[in-house]
């Protein structure tokens, strides 16, 4: 049986140099992945400081019968896009 586990990597406002300078969409993005995380009852860790540069990922992870732990994918919001609108 496998376990899953996922690991939200959010960010720091403060540092502008490591990260996009974009607060309200940083807040929003990490909101929106902690309240899915939160919804759907899954089983996650938050790490801050650990985002991609341009916004917030969270990592899907798995672990097979002989304790090795894999990553399976990781969904990452960019937080410098523009609107766009249609």
């Amino acid at each position: 049986m496998r376990k899953v586990w996922y690991r939200a990597s959010l960010g720091d406002r403060t540092n502008t140099e490591k990260f996009v300078n974009a607060p309200e969409k940083w807040d929003s993005a990490e909101k929106t992945i902690l309240e899915i995380c939160d919804e759907l009852d899954l089983p996650h860790v938050v790490a801050p400081n650990e985002a991609a540069f341009y916004g917030p990922k969270i990592g899907v992870s798995s672990q097979r019968a002989r304790a090795r732990r894999d990553t399976a994918f990781t969904v990452q919001l960019d937080s410098s896009c523009q609107s766009v609108s249609t």
